[in-house]
């Protein structure tokens, strides 16, 4: 109770913990303690919305390290069943800042301690974490995470053993969905210097859905910034595992769409990071893919023929500096070609645009490679547009500055649904 009491006088929040216990009997010659149904909630601006709820905290400890006092050896530290839910208002105020201010203004010298702790293994089991930017407009949801660290802590050099599964991970930014229930697994081990505080990869492997990358490189961390050279590269070749990510794809029936064709993805990040001062690394990310094709099992024909070379570049970490790239995309949807080149930079402060795009698609064909219920359609599309220009032109209304050339055509369109009997009938459109 006075713990618990004393932690309340310390933090923005209300803390509170269930059934603590400490045994012997079940861990000999270690001591063990648990501590159950650990609360975090929010008050003021962030009254009754729950930071924290841990269903079971355990450590197991070197009972003659804590008789001795100095050197603390700690085997296990586990916590199951973890939730977590992080928020961030519009006036940037974060519910984790809970921490009250030290009243404390005594500077006294500081004195050197011989005091050490060492922990060979962290385990967390079926953690929830979700994440709520109101700042960026930006969400993200992490389901089931289970994870397994392992090294010396205290060692100046050490190898850290790291397993990680996530069932699922979804991420969103301007209410565009980036990630829907990637299923996440890492397993690798990383050599680690805790004096200077900087990691290099080895052994490494991350899968998400079926999309295997092989990661090697190395990360260090100085206060707010955390430094990298990191490269990736995708271990199997095949179209079906970048196709695996494509959101609402990766569901019950996916193992029976069919899929042919090579893949091959790089990624590489070199620089600095830093949230607070908003730096990010310069990056180079390409995507290939060749020969490609897919078919829904429901459907008599395939979208074939798929060619996408793209190429996402940042010289110095600078966002405004970001070019992305799309030399080719081509596909053709039941004999229908579809051609697409864009190149855009400067996307931060004007974006500035090229595109050109090529089509003709037969409506009626639709039915031949997207299943369609309840459904009549029919009609030719035909679409050859080129555009070149900056969104400032569009803003300042200086329209014949922006280049836009081209021809829509839509010729014996009929549209009926389920939802629109009447349907409708345009006989030509240009």
């Amino acid at each position: 109770d006075l713990t618990k009491e004393e932690i309340n006088k310390s933090v923005n929040a209300k803390v509170n913990f269930g059934n603590f216990g400490v045994s012997i009997f079940s861990s000999f010659p270690n001591l063990k303690i648990n501590l159950g149904d650990v609360t975090v909630v929010g008050i003021e601006k962030f009254d009754g919305d729950t930071l924290l709820d841990l269903k079971d905290f355990s450590a197991e400890v070197d009972i003659m390290s804590v008789i001795s006092g100095s050197n603390i050896k700690i085997r296990s530290i586990i916590l199951d069943g973890i939730k977590v839910n992080a928020r961030v208002l519009k006036d940037s105020s974060a519910n984790w800042n809970i921490a009250k201010p030290s009243t404390d203004t005594t500077t006294a010298a500081p004195t050197k301690s011989n005091f050490k702790m060492a922990l060979r293994l962290l385990e967390i089991d079926n953690a929830y974490i979700t994440y709520d930017d109101r700042t960026m407009n930006t969400n993200a949801n992490i389901e089931n995470l289970n994870l397994e660290l392992s090294g010396d802590f205290t060692a100046n050099l050490t190898l850290l053993k790291i397993k990680c599964e996530i069932d699922s991970i979804s991420t969103s930014y301007g209410g565009i969905n980036y990630l829907k229930k990637v299923a996440f697994a890492y397993s690798g081990k990383i050599d680690a210097d805790m004096k200077n505080s900087k990691f290099t990869f080895k052994e490494n492997d991350i899968k998400a859905n079926d999309l295997e990358l092989g990661i090697n490189g190395w990360f260090g961390m100085q206060k707010d910034d955390i430094n990298m050279d990191i490269k990736l590269d995708a271990k199997q070749t095949e179209f079906k595992t970048l196709f695996s990510l494509v959101p609402g794809v990766f569901l019950k029936g996916y193992e029976d769409i069919k899929t042919t064709g090579k893949l091959a993805m790089t990624a590489a990040f070199k620089g600095t990071f830093n949230s607070v001062k908003k730096k990010m690394p310069a990056f180079d990310i390409t995507l290939l893919v060749k020969d490609a094709m897919f078919k829904y099992p429901q459907v008599p024909k395939p979208v074939t023929n798929i060619q996408i070379d793209l190429k996402i570049s940042n010289p110095d970490g600078k966002l405004d500096n970001t070019v992305v790239d799309l030399k080719q995309l081509h596909a053709e949807f039941a004999e229908n070609p579809c051609n697409m080149i864009m190149k855009l930079s400067t996307p931060m402060s004007d974006p500035t645009i090229y595109c050109k795009l090529d089509s003709k698609i037969d409506l009626a064909s639709l039915k031949d490679f997207i299943p369609l219920k309840d459904t009549k359609l029919t009609g030719l599309i035909s679409t050859n547009v080129e555009m070149d220009g900056k969104l400032s032109q569009i803003k300042q209304e200086k329209y014949t500055d922006f280049k836009a050339l081209g021809t829509i055509s839509l010729k014996d369109l009929f549209y009926t649904s389920a939802s629109f009997p009447k349907g409708i009938t345009i006989k030509t459109t240009d």
